[in-house]
């Protein structure tokens, strides 16, 4: 497993919470969700909302996290709806960049601080 990526799964597990999103025909939807990494390039999401989400598999969806100074922005296709009931979905991660806010006097920016891609061939067009 590539440095960037146990990192990444690192600050996935310590923030937990996030916004999972995805973009259909209908436009834009997005879920509050608790995220934690699984195995290798994988990491599964509790929705926490009410809405259903068993459209959702084998769709791109991007998850983002924020806590203090520190971003996550996650894409990744949704390989499988781990379990109904609690609705838990299994994400494989095509792209991960954690960024960090820098700011001097009144302008601040995000610096990448690690970023890991895990593309296939058929995974270039849905991560465009």
């Amino acid at each position: 497993m590539k440095k960037d990526l146990r990192f990444i799964q690192e600050k996935i597990s310590a923030i937990q919470f996030g916004i999972l999103k995805t973009r259909d025909n209908d436009g834009s939807k997005s879920w509050q969700v608790k995220a934690a990494p699984h195995e290798d390039s994988t990491f599964h999401c509790v929705i926490t909302d009410d809405r259903p989400c068993d459209q959702l598999v084998n769709s791109r969806v991007n998850l983002v996290q924020r806590h203090n100074d520190d971003y996550l922005y996650i894409t990744g296709r949704v390989s499988a709806e781990a379990d109904k009931k609690t609705k838990i979905l299994s994400v494989n991660i095509l792209k991960a960049a954690w960024f960090v806010r820098q700011s001097k006097g009144k302008i601040s920016w995000l610096k990448q601080k690690y970023l890991y891609e895990n593309y296939t061939t058929d995974d270039m067009e849905l991560a465009s």
